[in-house]
């Protein structure tokens, strides 16, 4: 029942414009919707296409699972590269950042695919609708075809995992600047090493890593079923981290864990 009001949905929303582009991230939510838009709207008259934007704050890993998301769905995978650094109210990295950020990315996508292209998120039903995104969705005409079909996080993950979708049992994530202090400036080189070490640590097998950096030192949260950081792993991290200029780091898991 939930997937075939998403199906109706879908096919509603496209009949309103020229193009229907899909704000994909890589995230479980947003896959979800390529995936039944590739099946519905596949040899529809309107064109479909999945886009990624590309920037300082984004994840390679997350960019390599929406291309393979939208390869699974059958539908065009656009990187769109935006450089949100130059934004000064992303830089500053306020409460207000993510206002912000969507506010550039959903432009970014707006000035590529024009005025007549329907542009979807991954908003679930249950998503807090006081999320400063979202204020910037509505501002560009953005729609949430999950949450207008009252597909809530649960459900969306039942019928990713139903479908087949690659990326069903993907984490939650967040961007490279969530790993960085509210009110400390974002500069190229810490969103580099928040990559280049949270890369590490997942290519030795652990899982839902993430790294919070502040001006003292790094913490690198991970779940409690890795177990414990062996000495060679905890050595790396550190000459990495060195090489960017922390020299403290520590361990921890998560405090509050339910995965």
């Amino acid at each position: 029942m939930a997937l075939q009001r998403l199906e109706s949905c879908l096919r509603g929303l496209a009949g309103a414009g020229e193009h229907v582009v899909i704000a994909l991230s890589g995230g479980v939510d947003s896959s979800l919707l390529a995936a039944v838009a590739g099946r519905q709207l596949g040899g529809a008259s309107v064109p479909v296409s999945a886009v990624t934007i590309t920037s300082e704050l984004g994840f390679a890993r997350d960019a390599n699972a929406a291309r393979v998301v939208a390869a699974e769905a059958g539908i065009e995978h656009v990187c769109l590269p935006v450089s949100l650094l130059d934004d000064e109210g992303i830089r500053a990295n306020g409460p207000d950042r993510c206002y912000w950020c969507k506010r550039a990315m959903f432009s970014a996508m707006r000035r590529c695919f024009g005025d007549r292209a329907v542009i979807m998120d991954g908003t679930t039903a249950d998503d807090d609708p006081q999320r400063p995104g979202m204020r910037a969705a509505a501002e560009h005409g953005v729609v949430s075809p999950l949450a207008r079909a009252c597909l809530v996080k649960e459900a969306v993950c039942r019928e990713a995992r139903l479908l087949g979708v690659s990326t069903h049992d993907r984490p939650s994530d967040s961007c490279r600047a969530t790993r960085i202090a509210t009110g400390t400036d974002l500069r190229a080189v810490p969103l580099i090493m928040v990559e280049t070490i949270e890369e590490l640590l997942l290519a030795k097998g652990l899982r839902h890593v993430r790294l919070l950096v502040d001006e003292l030192m790094i913490t690198a949260r991970h779940a409690p079923h890795n177990g414990g950081i062996d000495d060679f792993l905890r050595s790396d991290v550190h000459a990495l981290a060195a090489r960017y200029g922390y020299e403290r780091v520590r361990f921890a898991p998560w405090e509050h864990w339910d995965g």
